[in-house]
C-alpha cells in the first residue's frame, strides 16, 4: 500500500470524527516522505494546527511537538488557538526512522 492510499484512508477516517472546517486537528509530521506527502493530503484550514520538521526535515522532534501541542490546546486553560474553541485531537504522522529517533523518549 503506497503512502497516498494510506493516509487517504487516516484523513476519511479522521474527518469523519471532525469536520475539517472546524480545525479541531491539528497535524504534527516529520520525516522525509512521511513529511512531504501528508502536507499534499492533509490540507490545513486554519493557522497553527500543523506542525513539521521543517525544511531541513529535522529528525526527533515529532513526538515532541505532539506532547507540546497537546498541552497547548487541550489543558485547562489552554494558550493555543485555532479553529473552534474545543478540545483538539492531535495526530502524529511519523516516518519509520523519524519515529526511531524519538520513540524510547
Amino acid at each position: 500500500m503506497p503512502f497516498e492510499q494510506a493516509f487517504g484512508i487516516i484523513k476519511t477516517t479522521l474527518n469523519g470524527l471532525s469536520v475539517p472546517e472546524d480545525g479541531d486537528i491539528v497535524y504534527v509530521s516529520e520525516g522525509a516522505n512521511a513529511m512531504d506527502i501528508s502536507r499534499s493530503i492533509f490540507t490545513m484550514e486554519h493557522p497553527r494546527t500543523r506542525l513539521d520538521a521543517g525544511t531541513y526535515a529535522t529528525m526527533g522532534v515529532g513526538l515532541g511537538y505532539a506532547i507540546a501541542a497537546y498541552a497547548a490546546y487541550n489543558f485547562p486553560e489552554p494558550e493555543g488557538s485555532a479553529g473552534s474553541r474545543s478540545r483538539k485531537k492531535i495526530v502524529a504522522i511519523e516516518g519509520d526512522s523519524a519515529f526511531g529517533f524519538s520513540a524510547m523518549e
